[in-house]
């Protein structure tokens, strides 16, 4: 009587272990899970990719949220699991979040590849007001991750927001940069310049450059990137304040800061030249001011502008133009010599400081750039206005800015050229 019983039980087991459900029960059991929102969860905080498996084969809803709003996805991410997560987006998980921004958790984190997972991926061409809402809403969580990105020295992370599209607006560039700068983080600040910031972009209000923040911190690595990729270790502050003014300057700083670089001759300006081929832009950079300071016997400052000799007193309007001399120097306890004399002009027009020593030129806007004819060596320097001939044609060049050139055909056609 007992054998029949026992087979009865035992073709029982074998059907329950038929059941794709029911193994996927026994193996949740088995690894310590049971069929709930919060075990599912827990699941993938502890990266459990063997066991969220098992959750979809026993029917759970990849998707499904706890009480927060919050889905596996987002604990994967929270919990820095990148393979769960991984295997999450695979198998169809939204990467969406009611509770949090899942770009700045995934940039806390450090870990590029969970970075790019949770990038948006969906296309936002079309004109519907939802689709719309959701695009501002990841522009504006992407430019918060950049910004903490580039201050906690998060570089891998940083390179991977940088992809996303649209592109971060310079403004945020330019911000990333000031941010980067200001902490020391070498491979941040690389990253930023590489992608288009400003070197010698300010703080709104302080008017403090990226080597500002550098040198007052002493960051020494930092400022001698910042050099490198032509900041200006004369720029002024909105009080201005030079670098040498704003604190006490290391050993090691002053050392970096009291060469001043030889700026290499630049190509010819394109204005003479007859042009076959097509046009790429290599660079673009500002342009030295329409004038030179060339000495002083201490009381007055000769300037040369536009072929005139020019002497200035302190608090005046240099004739003809918008600067006003602000300060004249011929010593100084703090600045170092190879800066003497200078002196301090203010545009009053944009109320921009600049920093003038005899004998040098300063670089200040506008811009200009340099552009190559494609597949040959031949480099031409171009300034907004400049008239040449391409193709045997007369194009005139109308704008540049730190991103792109553009010039004007003779049928007052536009062509751009951006930086890459």
């Amino acid at each position: 009587m007992q054998r029949p019983a026992s087979l009865f039980a035992l073709l029982l087991m074998l059907t329950a272990c038929g059941d794709p459900q029911q193994r996927a029960l026994k193996d949740l059991t088995a690894r310590g899970f049971s069929l709930s929102v919060a075990d599912f969860h827990q699941a993938a905080a502890k990266g459990d990719v063997q066991a969220l498996d098992a959750f979809l084969r026993a029917g759970t809803s990849i998707d499904v949220p706890d009480k927060n709003g919050d889905t596996a996805f987002i604990q994967a991410i929270r919990a820095r699991q990148t393979a769960a997560a991984e295997w999450l987006v695979q198998h169809g998980a939204a990467r969406t979040s009611t509770s949090e921004s899942m770009i700045l958790l995934a940039t806390r984190s450090g870990d590029a590849k969970l970075t790019q997972l949770v990038l948006p991926v969906h296309d936002h061409a079309q004109n519907d007001a939802a689709q719309m809402s959701t695009a501002i809403l990841e522009h504006a969580q992407i430019t918060a991750a950049i910004l903490e990105a580039a201050q906690n020295g998060l570089a891998e992370p940083l390179k991977v927001l940088l992809t996303a599209k649209p592109a971060p607006a310079a403004a945020t560039l330019d911000k990333a940069l000031l941010s980067a700068a200001q902490n020391g983080h070498i491979e941040c600040i690389d990253t930023m310049l590489q992608a288009g910031a400003d070197p010698d972009t300010r703080q709104p209000t302080s008017g403090l450059t990226p080597l500002h923040f550098a040198v007052q911190n002493d960051h020494i690595p930092a400022a001698s990137m910042l050099l490198q990729n032509g900041a200006s270790r004369l720029a002024l502050t909105a009080e201005s304040k030079s670098i040498w003014q704003l604190g006490a300057v290391s050993a090691g700083m002053a050392a970096l800061l009291t060469k001043p670089e030889k700026p290499a001759a630049p190509p010819p300006r394109i204005t003479a030249a007859d042009i076959h081929g097509t046009l790429t832009l290599v660079e673009t950079h500002l342009t030295p001011l329409p004038i030179l300071f060339t000495a002083t016997d201490g009381r007055v400052a000769i300037f040369s502008h536009t072929g005139l000799e020019l002497h200035v007193r302190p608090e005046e309007i240099i004739s003809d133009t918008t600067w006003r001399l602000d300060a004249l120097i011929t010593e100084s306890e703090i600045m170092p010599a190879w800066t003497l004399p200078h002196v301090i002009l203010t545009d009053t027009r944009s109320g921009q400081h600049h920093f003038l020593i005899q004998g040098q030129p300063t670089l200040a806007t506008p811009h200009s750039a340099t552009v190559q004819i494609l597949n040959s060596d031949t480099l031409f320097d171009c300034r907004s206005g400049d008239t040449f001939q391409l193709n045997d044609k007369p194009h005139t060049i109308t704008e540049i800015t730190r991103h792109h050139l553009i010039y004007r055909d003779p049928k007052g056609q536009s062509i751009t050229l951006n930086l890459h």
